[in-house]
C-alpha cells in the first residue's frame, strides 16, 4: 500500500532528522512514540521499531523464544542455591563446576551484592 510506505518513509525521515540535529535522542524517542501510537499496521510498526532500535540499542523487540519455562527456572535456582552453599562451605571447586555446568547449558550467572542473578544466553 503506497500510503503505508509513504508513512514509513516519513517516520524514517523524522527519525534521521532528529539524530542529525546534534544527536537529539529525545526527539528520536518522540518519533518512536509516534510510531507506536500511529495507525500503521503491525508489520510496519515492527519494521520501524526494529530499524530505530538498531540505532538506539534499547532491546525494544523481545524474542519470545528466550522465555524460560518453570522447570528450567526451578533447575537454575536450585543450582544457584547449591553453588551458594558450596561457596559458604569454601568448596570453590564445586562452586566453579556448577557455574561451568550452567554455562554449558547456555545460562550465565553473575554474583552481585544483592545475590546471584542469571541470564539465558
Amino acid at each position: 500500500n503506497e500510503g503505508e510506505v509513504s508513512n514509513i518513509d516519513e517516520y524514517i525521515s523524522r527519525f534521521k532528522s532528529a539524530l542529525e540535529n546534534d544527536l537529539n535522542t529525545s526527539n528520536a524517542l518522540t518519533v518512536l512514540y509516534d510510531v507506536i501510537k500511529s495507525d500503521l499496521n503491525g508489520a510496519s510498526k515492527r519494521y520501524l521499531i526494529e530499524s530505530f532500535d538498531r540505532v538506539l540499542s534499547l532491546d525494544l523487540i523481545k524474542d519470545d523464544n528466550n522465555e524460560i519455562d518453570e522447570n528450567l527456572e526451578k533447575y537454575i535456582l536450585s543450582k544457584i542455591e547449591e553453588r551458594n552453599t558450596a561457596k559458604q562451605n569454601k568448596d570453590y571447586a564445586l562452586a566453579d563446576s556448577i557455574r561451568e555446568e550452567l554455562l554449558s547449558k547456555g545460562i550465565e550467572i553473575k554474583d552481585t551484592r544483592e545475590g546471584t542473578t542469571y541470564k539465558v544466553l
